[in-house]
């Protein structure tokens, strides 16, 4: 589950070669998300993305196998 304060109600994220994520883009425009799905598609890898850009990480764990490079950006509005 995804909870953004009141003030920031949305975000949107922008995910390449991060983990098993090829490509993935969202916008998320409620106070609260739910990331529901089956095994190995892909939610916990969203969190670590969200992590991974809010805390920092080791940019040469994560790219997908033959990729140089993961890129995530997000945004708050």
């Amino acid at each position: 589950m995804i909870y953004l304060s009141e003030k920031k109600k949305k975000m949107e994220i922008t995910i390449n070669n991060f983990r098993g994520i090829n490509y993935y883009h969202h916008k998320f425009n409620n106070e609260i998300t739910l990331l529901k799905g089956e095994s190995g598609k892909g939610k916990s890898s969203i969190f670590e993305a969200i992590k991974w850009v809010l805390y920092g990480g080791n940019k040469n764990i994560y790219p997908i196998i033959g990729k140089k490079e993961s890129q995530v950006e997000l945004k708050f509005k």
